[in-house]
């Protein structure tokens, strides 16, 4: 059998990512809105739905913080391993923008692991990379952060 061919893709913020978020988060809000209107009014029952979208909102909103602070870099598969690769000086938790604006002679960090495919929409993909020094990074890619080297991509994911 034989090995899918190199390919280079850029990993950064997701809108897909962004979107899901806050649809995630309308739903259940709208949910607890009509489940408290439908019902009958007062008791714990009421505080707790009402609560809930509260709760789900500081988690989202959690969840949006990480969103903004993701560190940009590129997905590399070179034919035997997958590789994570990105500007060596920046903090992990540096934001793409001031990522992307990095001098073109940053020294690269690459890290080599093993890729996970946990969701595959098509056009935007959930992959989990494990690094082998231990650690792991979730990543959500998106077809519009380079067209032209999504279907190789996926065809290497999937390989």
């Amino acid at each position: 059998m034989h090995s899918a061919p190199a390919v280079s893709f850029p990993v950064g913020r997701s809108r897909f990512y962004a979107w899901f978020l806050g649809t995630a988060w309308l739903a259940g809000a709208a949910a607890c809105a009509y489940w408290g209107a439908v019902m009958d009014a007062g008791g714990w029952r009421h505080g707790l739905a009402l609560a809930m979208p509260v709760i789900a909102g500081v988690s989202a909103g959690v969840s949006w913080s990480s969103w903004q602070r993701q560190m940009g870099g590129t997905l590399r598969w070179d034919g035997l391993r997958w590789r994570m690769e990105m500007p060596a000086a920046k903090s992990a938790m540096a934001p793409v923008s001031e990522q992307a604006s990095a001098p073109a002679l940053t020294p690269q960090l690459s890290l080599p692991g093993e890729l996970a495919v946990h969701l595959d929409f098509q056009s935007f993909l959930l992959l989990s990379l494990h690094f082998d020094n231990g650690g792991i990074r979730w990543l959500w890619l998106d077809q519009s952060a380079n067209p032209a080297f999504w279907q190789p991509l996926r065809r290497a994911v999937h390989s």
